[in-house]
């Protein structure tokens, strides 16, 4: 009997073929870990890309803008006796062009908020959800500083969630944020309690998707919870987040 029928008939496992499945499966775990670096490499870039635009809004068209607020508030005095009317209009034109300063400084903070880097994912979380249309409430137990690459992935996934909430959750309803570490991972929940998502978009919206791929690249995982007329909840979870280094 040959070995291989040998093998066979004792029940033994071909050592070639054990070989051979170690060689496949040692290729798909490089493939993976390949394809994590891949996606990690085109947020980190994306990233850099948001951070320039918000510094170029900030320190360009920002500061251009305040300067001309300055102007035709300067102008509007100095005519204020001989051409009232006149000053009155220009008056009116720096309350427009504030208006246009407050919107631009917002997109710059949406875009990249400089905060996140300074003062962590908690109380960037808290800051955007002062500035949300909605009413956001925002719970964190345990949560201090992790790597640049996981305080944005979360704090963009949570912001898109949010976004996402304001397009389908309905005009009236409430968004809960939060935010726990445990000891072992990061978990984050974002719940509306709007009218939720139809089964033909659950978890398939370009929104959602993007949720995943930031959260993949740092190694966690989402799940989106939701049903019509019971509102959404996006949970996420990241094992193990590396603590910033001091």
């Amino acid at each position: 009997m040959s070995p291989l029928a040998s093998a066979r008939s004792s029940g033994r496992p071909d050592a070639g073929l054990v070989l051979e499945n170690a060689r496949l499966l040692a290729e798909l775990r490089a493939s993976l870990a390949e394809l994590l670096e891949s996606r990690t490499r085109i947020l980190a870039v994306a990233d850099e890309t948001r951070q320039q635009i918000s510094r170029d809004l900030h320190d360009g068209a920002q500061q251009r803008l305040f300067l001309m607020r300055l102007r035709l508030s300067a102008e509007s005095e100095r005519l204020r006796t001989e051409r009232p009317e006149l000053a009155d209009m220009l008056e009116e034109l720096g309350f427009e062009l504030e208006e246009t300063i407050d919107e631009v400084r917002s997109l710059a903070r949406g875009i990249f908020p400089a905060m996140l880097a300074g003062h962590g994912l908690a109380e960037s979380l808290r800051w955007a959800a002062l500035e949300d249309p909605v009413v956001v409430s925002v719970d964190t137990d345990g949560v201090g500083r992790y790597d640049p690459e996981v305080e944005r992935a979360v704090y963009f996934a949570c912001l898109e969630a949010l976004q996402n909430a304001a397009k389908h959750a309905g005009p009236a309803h409430r968004v809960w944020i939060s935010l726990v570490d445990d000891g072992g991972a990061l978990r984050f929940d974002v719940r509306d309690d709007g009218s939720g998502l139809g089964p033909h978009t659950n978890g398939a919206g370009s929104g959602l998707v993007n949720i995943r791929d930031r959260i993949a690249a740092v190694g966690g995982e989402v799940r989106i919870d939701s049903a019509p007329g019971q509102g959404t909840t996006v949970r996420g979870y990241i094992p193990r987040p590396a603590a910033m280094v001091a």
